[in-house]
């Protein structure tokens, strides 16, 4: 069977539709666009000054701490979980499994990359815990190294996460719900803002 050849009428109004709807595209991202030189750089950078100029004017601290403060700013945060399932069989399994990692953990350890990672910190008055390393170290833990106890730590959590035991949640998160003494049988109203989880 042969094929019959496209007409050029045919390919050279489709590539002018192409092109008009490129040209509208950009033109409403232009539109768009935040009036600024430098783009989405210079935005950061002058965030960051005035981020900066307001804290030094508070006073808080000074000389040497305030780059402590700067650095430490910087850093991702730890991963932090709550642990949500309390009285039921699952639950229960999940947490006996965590404490026998934590133990496992208990002096730290040393990533594949080198680095020390000091143990998990417990938080019992809001059944929350918190790893001393970033979602990314946790990662390439879990690759490189799969037989470690914290990439172990890593799938447990990926595991219980995806079935409702735990909740990925900062500590500072986790102390509004413990202060209030939730129980099962309560109702609760979140007028937090968005996003996040208390």
């Amino acid at each position: 069977m042969t094929r019959r050849a496209r007409s050029k009428h045919l390919f050279t109004s489709s590539k002018r539709q192409r092109t008009s709807r490129e040209v509208a595209k950009t033109e409403q991202q232009e539109e768009y666009a935040i009036p600024r030189e430098g783009g989405f750089g210079a935005i950061i950078s002058e965030g960051l000054e005035r981020f900066e100029a307001h804290y030094s004017q508070q006073g808080l601290v000074g000389g040497a701490d305030w780059h402590k403060l700067k650095h430490s700013l910087r850093q991702p945060l730890p991963v932090a979980f709550r642990l949500c399932a309390r009285r039921c069989e699952e639950g229960q399994a999940a947490r006996s499994e965590l404490v026998k990692l934590q133990q496992e953990l208990a002096e730290g350890c040393t990533t594949t990359r080198g680095r020390f990672v000091p143990p998990p910190k417990a938080f019992a008055f809001a059944d929350c815990i918190s790893l001393a390393c970033d979602a990314k170290t946790l990662r390439q833990e879990q690759k490189e190294a799969p037989s470690s106890a914290l990439a172990r730590l890593g799938n447990w959590l990926l595991k219980h996460s995806a079935q409702g035991n735990v909740s990925r949640q900062e500590v500072v998160s986790a102390v509004p719900v413990a202060l209030l003494g939730i129980e099962a049988e309560h109702s609760v109203l979140d007028l937090c803002a968005a996003p996040g989880s208390k």
